[in-house]
C-alpha cells in the first residue's frame, strides 16, 4: 500500500523548474491559524478550478506527533496529535472520539493505483489501468492524465473522508508516474493532477499532503499542506524536505523496522530539522514507537 521513491539531482533540477509554474497559481501562505483559508484559484489541467473560494481546513504546522495505523490491530488510543488511517476502515464514531480528544486525522486515498477490494473498483474502466505493482497483489497503476475519470473516483473518495470527520488526505502512490506503469507519464501529468486533488480536498476543507515523490517537493511544497515521507533517513533524503519545513508545515516521516535503520541517528537527525519519525512495521498497524521528546 505504500512504498518509498527515491529522488535524483535530474529530478530535483527538473522539480525546481516546475516550481514556479504551480506556485504561481496560488496565493501568499496565510498567518498561522488553526483553520487555514484555501487559495482563492488552484487551476490545473483542463479547467480544473476550486468551487468554494472561501472554505477552510485544519494545519499541520511543525512540532505536531503522529502515527500510522492502515491496518490492524489499531491502537486509537495512542497519545499523539495526528492520526492517519484508512479511510474505509475507520468509522465516523471514531474520528468523532478522535477529534474530542484533539487528535488532527489524516484519511489514506491511494490516488496512484487501482485496488482490487475497494468498494469502488468497478469506477475504473479498463484503459485506464497500467501494471501490476511489484510486491502488490491487487493493485494496479492508474493513469494519471485521464483527470476526466480519475477525479470524481478521487472527489467521492475524498467526500466520504470528509463526511466521516477526517481532517486531511494522504495521496498515496503519487510517486508512481515515475515507475514502470505502461503509461509513460512525467512530472507535468502529476502536478496537472495534484491542482485537481488539492482543489477538491480543499473545497471539502481537507487539507492535502504530498507522499513521498521527493523530487517534487521544490514544485509542490508551496502549494501542498504537509509532507509524508518513508525512511528519509534511510535514503538520505530528510534534508530535501526543508522546503515544507521552511514554510511552517509539518513533516512526518516514518522508518521501518524491517530496515534495520538506525532508529537513534534517525531521531537525532529528525530533530535536527523538525521531522516528526516514527518507527513501524511495513504492516502499518498499532506496532511501533516514536522519537523521544
Amino acid at each position: 500500500m505504500t512504498r518509498a521513491y527515491s529522488a535524483t539531482p535530474i529530478r530535483l533540477a527538473f522539480a525546481l523548474g516546475l516550481a514556479a509554474m504551480i506556485l504561481a497559481a496560488c496565493t501568499a501562505p496565510p498567518p498561522p491559524a488553526t483553520q487555514q483559508a484555501r487559495p482563492a484559484s488552484i487551476t490545473g489541467a483542463e479547467g480544473v478550478v476550486a468551487k468554494n473560494p472561501i472554505s477552510t481546513f485544519t494545519q499541520f504546522p511543525v512540532g505536531l506527533t503522529w502515527d500510522w495505523q492502515l491496518d490492524g490491530p489499531r491502537d486509537l488510543t495512542r497519545d499523539v496529535d495526528v492520526l492517519a488511517l484508512d479511510y474505509e476502515d475507520t468509522t465516523a464514531s471514531e474520528i468523532a472520539g478522535l477529534k474530542a480528544r484533539g487528535v488532527r486525522t489524516i484519511c489514506y486515498v491511494s490516488v496512484g493505483s487501482w485496488e482490487e477490494w475497494r468498494d469502488d473498483a468497478k469506477d475504473f474502466p479498463p484503459d485506464v489501468l497500467g501494471k501490476s505493482l511489484p510486491e502488490w497483489p491487487g493493485e494496479r497503476y492508474v493513469d494519471m492524465r485521464r483527470l476526466d475519470v480519475l477525479l470524481p473516483v478521487m472527489a467521492a473518495r475524498f467526500a466520504k473522508c470528509a463526511e466521516k470527520g477526517f481532517d486531511a488526505i494522504e495521496p498515496d502512490n503519487m510517486g508512481a508516474y515515475d515507475n514502470d506503469t505502461g503509461f509513460g507519464m512525467n512530472s507535468e501529468d502529476l502536478i496537472a493532477y495534484m491542482r485537481g486533488l488539492i482543489a477538491e480536498a480543499h473545497d471539502l476543507g481537507l487539507a492535502m499532503g504530498q507522499k513521498n515523490a521527493i523530487e517534487m517537493v521544490p514544485a509542490l511544497a508551496g502549494v501542498m499542506d504537509f509532507m509524508i515521507s518513508e525512511q528519509c533517513y534511510q535514503y538520505r533524503e530528510c534534508d530535501a524536505l526543508s522546503h515544507y519545513l521552511a514554510l511552517g508545515k509539518a513533516v512526518f516521516n516514518a522508518e521501518y523496522i524491517e530496515s534495520g535503520t538506525d532508529f537513534d541517528a534517525a531521531c537525532a537527525k529528525s530533530r535536527a530539522l523538525g521531522i516528526a519519525t516514527i518507527l513501524k512495521t511495513r504492516d502499518l498497524n498499532r506496532t511501533g514507537q516514536a522519537c523521544p521528546g
